[in-house]
């Protein structure tokens, strides 16, 4: 079935259908993810999970322009940027971490 008469019977509230485009994009979607954030499969699921939930929100938005699974890679890519954003490791000069060595005490005996 074409994924736009799918996305169409999504939008009138067939939930069957939306079970259909999961099951249809979702391997792709989660390799896609998993790809770009290095190999995590966890956070790649979680992700993955995200961007079906996103396309659920904003169904009501889709239209007929394009491949349906190139929407959905946009959706992933914004996602995964967001995530790498958002859990970049924090950085010290050692100066700094010299600092925190110097004044911390809690494992010091007394």
């Amino acid at each position: 079935m074409e994924d736009f008469i799918l996305i169409k019977k999504i939008q009138s509230g067939d939930t069957d259908a939306f079970e259909i485009i999961v099951r249809k994009y979702y391997q792709s979607i989660y390799l896609f993810c998993c790809r770009r954030l290095n190999g995590n499969p966890d956070t790649a699921a979680d992700i993955t999970q995200d961007v079906f939930l996103k396309l659920l929100e904003n169904i009501q938005s889709v239209r007929k322009i394009g491949k349906f699974q190139n929407y959905l890679l946009t959706i992933a890519v914004n996602t995964c940027n967001n995530y790498t954003k958002k859990a970049k490791p924090l950085y010290m000069d050692l100066e700094t971490l010299e600092d925190i060595e110097d004044t911390d005490n809690a494992f010091e005996k007394n």
